[in-house]
């Protein structure tokens, strides 16, 4: 996902030296990474600008959901169903990206351990990596099959 400019958010401050809660900004960003990450910028009291990155994770969902709902539960629903069936449109794509990563890795690791094996095998070894090169195009294949 790439960095997203919220349309409604709104950021406020306060504190021992300002008792009101005074705007901020209102240029706030979020991405993903392993966690939902929003991003603003706010004055540092006169001495430049102080960067602020807010990570919330996956067992946070479920309360940021039920809060969604309480403030909007008509638009919070609306909003996820149609997200929810776009990413079951996407799903065969994402599983594809995940099925490929993973075989690549498995190559990889193979790899990596063909490269730091004591030499006098060379033969043997290259014969497991190519098995293993096999086994997972093999695998790639049955799976594909599946879908």
């Amino acid at each position: 996902m790439a960095r997203a400019s919220l349309q409604d958010a709104t950021v406020l401050r306060a504190g021992v030296t300002a008792r009101r809660w005074n705007e901020e900004t209102q240029e706030v960003s979020c991405d993903a990474s392993d966690r939902i990450e929003l991003r603003f910028e706010m004055s540092a009291g006169g001495r430049g600008t102080t960067e602020v990155l807010l990570k919330s994770g996956p067992q946070d969902f479920s309360t940021l959901v039920k809060t969604m709902c309480a403030v909007d539960r008509q638009a919070t629903m609306t909003t996820m169903a149609t997200e929810l069936a776009r990413e079951v449109t996407e799903q065969p794509e994402h599983d594809e990206t995940r099925l490929r990563r993973g075989q690549t890795s498995v190559v990889d690791f193979a790899q990596a351990k063909l490269l730091h094996i004591a030499a006098g095998n060379d033969d043997v070894e290259w014969l497991i990596y190519e098995r293993v090169k096999k086994l997972v195009e093999e695998l790639s294949i049955t799976v594909g099959d599946r879908g």
